[in-house]
């Protein structure tokens, strides 16, 4: 998969069409990805996409057409970890659970 490679220790990943300013970084040694605010954990190690808002058609259609697909290659990394900056990590299955985050709708911050 590509990315950029930082002397075999890590590889950070561009995400978004347009690309986002984070980049998930994966940590091939530990088989591990870390995400910034992209993806969430929002508890019982249920990791989830975080995006606000869809409120309208064309942002739902640029989620599923031009988000979502930058995020599907990560899940066929070979990862165990999924460490997120919201949430705990996911410590096992990691990519297992990156997948079925994929398939949920997006998490959204609650409304204060």
């Amino acid at each position: 998969m590509g990315g950029s490679d930082v002397g075999g220790i890590a590889r950070f990943h561009p995400i978004g069409s347009p690309p986002r300013s984070e980049q998930p970084t994966e940590i091939p040694a530990h088989g591990a990805l870390v995400f910034g605010d992209a993806v969430v954990e929002t508890g019982g190690g249920e990791l989830r996409v975080w995006d606000d808002p869809l409120d309208n058609e064309r942002r739902r259609r640029w989620w599923r057409e031009r988000y979502l697909p930058t995020l599907e290659p990560l899940a066929a990394l070979e990862i165990e970890h999924v460490l997120v900056t919201h949430g705990q990590a996911v410590l096992s299955d990691g990519a297992a659970a990156l997948r079925r985050a994929l398939e949920r709708e997006p998490w959204q911050r609650p409304k204060r």
